[in-house]
Parts: structure tokens; sequence; C-alpha cells
């Protein structure tokens, strides 16, 4: 039965550009009818990253082999396309930012890797001295971001934002870190020249709010808040399974935050705001969760039934096109497949376009993650009325 839905999903993906409705004016007023979770869009994964720095990049993949049970730095071969690009060029209504915690400023402005590649360590990027959060994938390492920090990557999709006032809501995933690879590193530099990124603990967490408020405003009408979903319910779950989300009509040219850990970060966010009560973000979350909105599922072809069942009930679920640079160096579309098969709402990958090697090397394929005819999302075959899923989404 799960292939048998898969089939018939992408045969509906396949046809669908074909058979749209001639009355534009019609769709469009059928589609901002539609709720916000009944579109499937693409997102970015690391959207804020550039490729690893090439000296520190070839210091370790030469032999510094002690990396490799990170499975590093293969992992890091990528790069994205500026922030205004994603969104202009190649549709991209999904932004995802690693973010640590830097209250005083000046932590991660020293890279301790470029020790590997017989470098200065100094970036002499003066913004890095700025309190406040940072955007880097691994501190001393894979640190080269087209935003250093959380409030400039956040003026930029504010900018954005107010230049295309009716474009689709963006969610924007915010993934505090902490974490270092210092169990390996400290094997070729030592240990106390490293950085040690400062624990994500409940005021870090008010901070990441704090910091989203000073560049959209406290209670922002460009912010779709749990509040806002939530209204007379009790709880955040019983609103989406009941009301639903809001209209596209009443989305459009407005952004919502997921705070994008599952463990204590969430407890932490949590704790004293049941429900998420007066937070700005929504958590990923588990059905049967009063805060339970956003659900995640890393592994469409596996969990495409659930991914299928929790999409119709009424959750907005978030999965990914491909694990990692394998598919786009063997040209696997099996898990993209999938991915827009299961009907999750947030298809996020590495690869709207192409990696730029293909044409020059057998290592990469031209694999590459779009909708048909390059349209900016789709109408959600599971839960949207199937008369409206033949029409096109535009801004």
């Amino acid at each position: 039965m799960k292939f048998l839905k898969a089939f018939l999903c992408i045969l509906i993906i396949a046809t669908w550009s074909c058979q749209k409705d001639n009355n534009r004016s019609v769709c469009d007023q059928q589609i901002d009818e539609l709720q916000i979770n009944q579109l499937q869009y693409l997102a970015s994964q690391n959207s804020y990253r550039m490729r690893t720095y090439e000296p520190v990049y070839d210091a370790i993949d030469k032999g510094l082999g002690i990396f490799s049970k990170y499975k590093q730095p293969a992992g890091w071969d990528y790069s994205h396309e500026t922030l205004e690009d994603q969104l202009n060029k190649y549709h991209i209504r999904g932004l995802e930012f690693d973010v640590y915690y830097d209250p005083d400023g000046s932590l991660f402005y020293h890279r301790a890797g470029n020790r590997l590649a017989g470098e200065p360590t100094a970036s002499g990027i003066t913004e890095l001295h700025e309190p406040g959060f940072k955007i880097l994938h691994k501190p001393d390492f894979d640190y080269m971001s087209h935003h250093y920090t959380f409030k400039s990557a956040m003026e930029a999709v504010k900018n954005w934002s107010d230049a295309n006032k009716n474009h689709l809501p963006l969610t924007i995933l915010v993934e505090p870190k902490d974490d270092a690879y210092v169990s390996a590193a400290n094997l070729l530099i030592p240990v106390d020249l490293l950085t040690s990124p400062k624990l994500i603990t409940p005021a870090a967490l008010d901070f990441i709010d704090k910091e989203i408020e000073e560049i959209f405003g406290k209670n922002a009408n460009k912010i779709i808040t749990p509040d806002e979903v939530r209204g007379d319910f009790e709880t955040l779950e019983e609103a989406i399974l009941t009301k639903g989300w809001p209209k596209l009509k009443d989305a459009r040219g407005k952004i919502m935050f997921v705070l994008s850990n599952s463990g204590f970060e969430k407890s932490y966010y949590l704790n004293g705001y049941p429900s998420l009560k007066g937070r700005t973000m929504f958590t990923f979350s588990k059905p049967g969760k009063p805060e339970c909105a956003f659900v995640r599922f890393n592994k469409p072809e596996k969990d495409l039934d659930e991914i299928q069942d929790l999409v119709a009930k009424g959750y907005m679920v978030q999965t990914l096109s491909e694990d990692g640079t394998k598919a786009a160096k063997e040209g696997d579309e099996s898990q993209m497949t999938a991915a827009f098969a299961s009907g999750a709402q947030i298809i996020s990958t590495l690869y709207y376009r192409p990696d730029e090697r293909y044409q020059e090397s057998e290592d990469w394929t031209d694999y590459t993650v779009q909708f048909p005819n390059q349209e900016m999302a789709l109408v959600n075959f599971i839960n949207a009325d199937s008369s409206t899923v033949s029409c096109g989404v535009n801004e």
C-alpha cells in the first residue's frame, strides 16, 4: 500500500502542471483560501553555509583521518547561494540556521583549525566581536558563512520580506548548538587552544527570542506565533487539529520560527510557557504533546505512511530530500521522491540547484530538488481539495 500511495502521488506531481485551471483568478482565490499546512515547499539545510575554508578542508582530507568517524570532511563538501538568491532564484521558502551563544562577543573570532594549515587563527571579522548569537556549522573548523551573526541574517530576511510583501510564509528553523569536535580535534591541536562553546541554557533561549524581537519588533505582525495559531484553545495541538492553521491570504508576507532541537533545549524553552504561550518560536515535538504542531522525520522512505497520516490530521511535517552529499554524487533520487510523496510540507535540501562540479567531474551528478516547472510550491495532495491540487501557487 505504501508504494501504491507513493506511485499515485508521483503521478499527480508529474501531471498536475498540464491540468491547471485556465481561469487564473479563480485558482488564485482558491489557493488563498487554503490553510498554510496545505502547501508543500522547499527549504534549504544549513542555509547560511559556505564551503569549508579550502586549506583547512584539504588538511583534514589529506590523511588527518581522526575526523573520519564523524563523516568529515565529506559531509561538509557543499555550499549555498546567498539568502537573497535562494529566496529569489530558487523559490526557497524555508531556511535553517545553526546558532551558537556568544553573549559577550569574540568567542568565535579565532579559528584554531587554521593551525592545521599553518595559517593565522585570527578571522579579521569585526562582526564576530559583537555580543549575540553567531552562525556557523562547527567552531574552529567549519565556520564559513554568508552571515556571521543571527541578527544580520534576520535583517537580510526582513529586508527581503519587506520588499516582497506578498510572499508565501517563510519557515525559519533555528538550531541552538553548543558542541565542538574537541574529542577528535584535541589529538591534533591542544584542547586549551580550541573554542569551547557556551552551553545552551534557558537564558540563552530567551536571548534568541530577544534577538528576533529586536529585528522584527515585539508582537510583530510579520511573525506567526504559537499564540496566534492557538487562539482560544487550551493547547496548540488541539488548535491545529481542530481549527487548523491560518489561511494563506492572512499569512502572506509573514514568518514562522521553529526551535529546531528536540531535546533538553525544547524542555527549557517550554518551562514556564505551557503550550508555548508567550513564546516567539514553535518547536518540533511528538503528537500527543500539548505544544505539538511541527513534527520532523529525517527518513521519508521509512516513515512515508506515518508522515502522510500526520499531514492528513493537520500537523506540519519537515523531512529531508537527501542525507548529506551522497545523493548528489550518485544521482540517487529515491529519498527525494519519497519526500515529495510523503506530503510533508517542508522538504529540506542541500541541492535546490545541482552542485556546480557535475559538469567537470564524474564524481558529481546533476541531482537537483525542484518542483515540476520550477513551481514556487505545490498544493498538498494529502490534505487539500483535489480540485485545487491542479492549481499553481503564485506570489
